[in-house]
């Protein structure tokens, strides 16, 4: 029964693994088929083969899936970032009719000065209506010390 154990172990090898234990296996069909190797006297024999190349082959193509899956969401992570920021971009360009005077200023010192960040309160001070519409962003860390004053 020990052999049962083994078996079992099968299915915590990885992709390559099983694909090349199935890879293996076709050859030595092949290879027995082909009488460059002995045939396979016991029918049963080429039955375990056969069946050991089927389980590698599908647990091959399960690791190959499950590689694509998260490829797939990892595009689609982006995707979905990129377009945030596309509409962020035209919402704030939808919005610059309708800036104060004091936004236009802040924003017109950054264009300027050719800044991306500047030092601002911690309750926004004068850029509070920027927050507040998402066109400008707190770039501290989480449990980054902040001077409240």
């Amino acid at each position: 029964m020990e052999w049962l154990t083994k078996s079992i172990d099968l299915l915590k090898a990885s992709g390559w693994q099983t694909a090349m234990i199935a890879a293996a296996a076709a050859l030595f069909l092949y290879l027995s088929k082909a009488d460059i190797l002995p045939p396979l006297d016991p029918r049963w024999i080429e039955l375990v083969v056969w069946a050991v190349l089927l389980v590698c082959a599908a647990l091959a193509a399960a690791s190959v899936g499950s590689a694509i899956q998260r490829g797939v969401g990892h595009l689609w992570t982006l995707w979905k970032r990129r377009r945030a920021r596309v509409r962020a971009k035209a919402a704030f360009v939808r919005d610059i009719p309708y800036l104060s005077d004091k936004e236009r200023q802040i924003l017109g010192y950054l264009r300027e000065k050719k800044r991306k960040t500047f030092d601002v309160d911690q309750d926004g001070g004068y850029a509070n209506t920027l927050l507040g519409k998402r066109h400008v962003l707190f770039i501290a860390q989480p449990g980054q010390a902040l001077d409240p004053d």
